[in-house]
């Protein structure tokens, strides 16, 4: 079926509503037998230059592998940095500076090293003296 449009004439297929050369409106009864459906003509060589966007799998892996590694080196820093913050204790009794502390029960201005309190709490368990910082 030719288009009805004098200025086009070109080719379309028997069910086309339109022209999809021109935008010609064709009364056409093949092309009303159901008004829900619509039907889309198959591109041609005309067609060509429309074009999809492609991507490849290696496109995809990248994009995921390198939010992994981002969202691997956010962690690392904030790892860093809740270690650098971690408050440091002065042993009371050798001066030794240290991350993990044991208090006096009886004078809370005392603290120990492990080694220290290791003596100091002898024969107790100097463990249930550990300060803990959450």
């Amino acid at each position: 079926m030719k288009c009805p449009n004098t200025a086009c004439g070109k080719e379309i297929t028997d069910t086309s509503q339109y022209c999809k050369y021109c935008g010609t409106k064709i009364e056409n009864p093949k092309a009303t037998i159901n008004a829900n459906y619509q039907y889309h003509e198959p591109m041609t060589p005309d067609d060509s230059h429309i074009s999809l966007p492609t991507r490849t799998l290696a496109q995809n892996g990248s994009k995921s592998f390198g939010a992994a590694i981002v969202v691997v080196l956010v962690l690392a820093v904030i790892a860093v940095i809740w270690f650098a913050s971690r408050p440091t204790y002065t042993c009371s009794v050798c001066g030794k500076t240290v991350k993990t502390a044991y208090y006096d029960p009886y004078d809370y201005n005392s603290v120990f090293c492990a080694d220290c309190a290791r003596s100091y709490f002898a024969p107790f368990p100097y463990e249930a003296y550990k300060i803990t910082n959450h």
